[in-house]
This record gives C-alpha cells, sequence and structure tokens, in this order.
C-alpha cells in the first residue's frame, strides 16, 4: 500500500496549479498557504462523510490524486487567473466547480464499500 504525506499533496497541488516546477521547492508562502487549505479540506470531507482521511501525512494512494485535485479546486483563488487556467487544462475540465463535484464524487466512490453479493447469514443462539 503506498501512502503519501501532506508535503507530498501539497507540491502536487502547487505542480497542479503551475505554481511549482518539478524538482524544485516552492516559496514558502505558497506552501504554508496551500498547506493550511489542504488541512481546511480534508476536515471539511471527513466532516462531510464524502471520505475519511485520519492523518494527513499518511494519506493512501488510491485516494492521492482525487484528493490534490480537490485541494487545488480550493487554492487557485488564492493563486489567480493564471493558476485557475493550469489547474483547468491540466486537469481536462471546463470549470472549478464541476472538477469538484467530480473529484468529490470519486473520492465517495473510492470510501463506499464494495458489495460482496453474499447472502447475509444471521447466527441463532
Amino acid at each position: 500500500m503506498t501512502t503519501f504525506s501532506e508535503q507530498d499533496l501539497v507540491y502536487e497541488v502547487l505542480s497542479m496549479m503551475s505554481r511549482r516546477d518539478s524538482g524544485e521547492a516552492p516559496s514558502s508562502d505558497d506552501y504554508d498557504e496551500c498547506a493550511r487549505i489542504a488541512e481546511s479540506v480534508v476536515d471539511q470531507l471527513n466532516a462531510d462523510r464524502v471520505t475519511y482521511i485520519d492523518d494527513i501525512d499518511v494519506i493512501d494512494g488510491s485516494v492521492f490524486l482525487p484528493l490534490a485535485r480537490r485541494v487545488a479546486c480550493d487554492c487557485v483563488g488564492k493563486f489567480g487567473n493564471s493558476a485557475i487556467q493550469s489547474l483547468l487544462s491540466n486537469t481536462r475540465s471546463s470549470s472549478v466547480d464541476s472538477l469538484q463535484a467530480r473529484e468529490e464524487q470519486t473520492l465517495r466512490r473510492i470510501a463506499s464499500n464494495n458489495p460482496t453479493y453474499v447472502p447475509l447469514q444471521g447466527g441463532y443462539f
């Protein structure tokens, strides 16, 4: 099972918005702002029962990219129009709102239980 840290999440979000080049460290202001928003988004997704992430420094690989795209939706407003255009072109989306809804639905689907199609059996004492 692959896991990712909060730093990985922030770096991925900043890369999606073209605020960071590969192998380059982001500015501390960009990093701090994005990390603050990421923690807030994770708390919101947990509270809304979209998905459950216990520790932002241990993010399961199956939810990492949808979570990064969802966090980027909230971050773009802080980084201006060029960040919005970069995010939309990098994710092939028509609007930030549609991207946000799509990624929340993806996170719900990943977090849902897969049906087993096995009949439920009760036990009698």
